[in-house]
Parts: structure tokens; sequence; C-alpha cells
């Protein structure tokens, strides 16, 4: 599959599956065949680690946004104005992209303070269903 058409069928289920996340979280997932339980367990898994990966890079970012602010108080002290005005720049480039990761993070996964409680709930209804169909494949004792 091409990262075109890849990217178009992702652009279609993604609203689909936080819509299914939401109805999980408010009704359980019973309703669910197992299927659809482990693909959206899997893309669970995929934007949780997308959301991980936009928090280590805001992470990083604010820490570079007081060091930055520091230097530029440093330069500013010493009497230089161009060092002083390229730190206040990259403070302002910092303070920016992490606003912009912030809210890309909110688009990406809108639910993620309650993906552990999905995955949990998820994994409870697939091995209740894997019990199930263990129990039921042993043959009836006379």
């Amino acid at each position: 599959m091409s990262r075109r058409a890849r990217s178009r069928l992702s652009a279609r289920t993604e609203p689909a599956g936080n819509a299914d996340f939401n109805t999980i979280l408010e009704e359980g997932a019973i309703d669910y065949p197992t299927h659809e339980l482990h693909v959206l367990l899997r893309l669970l898994r995929i934007k949780t680690a997308q959301v991980g990966r936009i928090r280590r890079w805001s992470y990083g970012l604010g820490w570079a946004l007081p060091i930055s602010l520091v230097g530029a108080s440093l330069v500013a002290m010493q009497g230089w104005k161009e060092p002083f005005y390229g730190f206040l720049a990259f403070a302002f480039l910092c303070m920016s992209v992490i606003i912009l990761l912030e809210w890309w993070q909110g688009r990406v996964l809108p639910i993620y303070d309650e993906a552990e409680v999905l995955k949990r709930t998820m994994n409870r209804e697939l091995n209740r269903r894997r019990i199930e169909e263990a129990a039921n494949s042993y043959p009836k004792q006379v």
C-alpha cells in the first residue's frame, strides 16, 4: 500500500477510531467484535506511541526554553545585543513549537489521559472472550 493510500485510509478511520474509543469508555467493549477490538487496541497503541514522542519533544523544548532565557540574560549583562536577540528569538521559537506540539497532541489522541483505562477495558474483554471460548471448546462431561 502506498504512503498516500495509507494516509487517506488513516484520515478516514481516525475520526471513527476516536468515536469508538469514546463509546468504549462510556458503554464498554462488549458490543464490539473481537477483530475490531484488536484493530482498535493496535490503533490505540500506535497513537499513544505518537503522543509519547510528542511529549518527549515538548519536554526537551521545555528545558531549552529556560536555558535560552538564562543565556539571554547573561549575554545582556555583557552588553552584547546580537546574541541577546538570538537567544530571545530561540526562546520565542521554543515556546511556539511547544504550543504547536500541545495542539497537535490534542488532535492525534484527544483522550490520551484515559488511554490506560481503554487498554485495560479492551484487554479485559478480549481475555473474557478467550476464557469463554476455551471453556466452550472442551467436551462436556456427562
